[in-house]
C-alpha cells in the first residue's frame, strides 16, 4: 500500500458509431455519417427512386426501424448499424374509354407491369370500327404503355379514349346478262344514290335480290352491312316480256291472236 492516499480520475471517451443508409436511389447509394454519443443528425429525406415511394426504413434484420436524430447509446464503441431504405412501387389507374365516357376497361396497375391494351374493339351495329390509335383526356394523341413505367405522381390516373372511323361498304351488282351496273363504295352513313336500273334484251327488270334470295331495297343512306371493308352483291331479278302476236288469214284479216313470252318458240 502506499504511504499516501492515491486519487484516481476515470478518464471517459465518448463512444462513436457509423451508421449507414442503404439504397437511397437507383445507384443504391449509401448515405454514411460518423456520429458520437449525444449528437444529432439529419436523417436523409426526399429519396426519389425510379417507379417507386419512399415507405420508411427497416433495420439490419429487416424490421420496420426508425433511425435516430439524436445519437443515444447504440451499443459497443464503433458500431456500424444500417438502416435500408423501404420502397413500394408507385400505383396507377388506367381508364380505357369510348367516347362519351363508356368504360371499356380500369386497369389498377403498379410500376412494372405488363398489361394488355384492349385491341379487338368493336362498336356492334353502328358502322365504326376501332383503328388502333388512343387519345388522353385532353385530346392529344396518346399511346397506353404495355409496360408499367414511371407514369408521375403515385395513384395518378389516366384516361385513354379510343378512336373510331367509319367503316366502308361496298354494294356490288351482278346484272345477270343485264347491261353492267357499277359498285357503289361509301362510307357508313353517308348519302346513297341508287344506279338506274339495267336493262336486257327481251326482259323486264323486276328487282335486286340478296345473297339469300331475299329482296333487297338500295336506301338512300348507307347502311351498317358488317366489318369494315365488307362487300355484298346484289342479283338482277328478270321477268321475260311478254309479246302479242296477230295471226293472219291470206284476206289479211286476223283469225288468232297469241301471247308469246320473249325467245319462245312459236308453233
Amino acid at each position: 500500500m502506499p504511504a499516501e492516499n492515491l486519487n484516481l480520475k476515470a478518464i471517459w471517451t465518448v463512444e462513436a458509431y457509423t451508421i449507414k443508409f442503404a439504397d437511397t436511389d437507383d445507384a443504391g447509394t449509401v448515405i454514411t455519417k460518423d456520429v458520437k454519443f449525444g449528437d444529432t443528425i439529419t436523417v436523409p429525406s426526399g429519396l426519389v427512386k425510379t417507379g417507386y415511394v419512399f415507405d420508411g426504413w427497416t433495420d439490419a434484420d429487416g424490421n420496420d426501424a426508425t433511425p435516430p436524430t439524436a445519437i443515444g447509446d447504440l451499443g459497443e464503441n464503433g458500431a456500424v448499424i444500417t438502416y435500408t431504405a423501404k420502397w413500394r412501387e408507385k400505383t396507377y389507374t388506367l381508364k380505357f374509354v369510348d367516347t362519351g365516357d363508356v368504360t371499356i376497361a380500369d386497369k389498377n396497375v403498379k410500376f412494372g407491369d405488363t398489361i394488355e391494351v384492349p385491341t379487338d374493339l368493336t362498336k356492334e351495329g353502328q358502322g365504326y370500327y376501332f383503328t388502333g390509335a388512343w387519345k388522353d383526356a385532353n385530346g392529344n394523341a396518346a399511346t397506353p404503355p404495355a409496360t408499367i413505367n414511371d407514369m408521375g405522381a403515385d395513384g395518378a390516373e389516366f384516361t385513354y379514349v379510343a378512336q373510331w372511323a367509319k367503316e366502308t361498304y361496298t354494294i356490288a351488282f351482278n346484272s345477270d346478262g343485264g347491261s353492267e351496273v357499277a359498285p357503289i363504295t361509301q362510307d357508313y352513313n353517308t348519302a346513297v344514290t341508287a344506279p338506274a336500273d339495267p336493262t336486257k334484251t327481251g326482259h323486264g327488270f323486276v328487282q335486286w335480290n340478296d345473297a339469300e334470295g331475299n329482296k333487297y331495297d338500295i336506301q338512300l343512306i348507307m347502311p351498317d352491312l358488317g366489318e369494315n371493308n365488307t362487300t355484298i352483291t346484289l342479283t338482277a331479278q328478270w321477268q321475260k316480256n311478254v309479246y302479242t302476236v296477230n295471226f293472219y288469214d291470206a284476206y289479211g284479216e286476223i283469225f288468232t291472236t297469241a301471247s308469246i313470252e320473249y325467245d319462245a318458240d312459236i308453233a
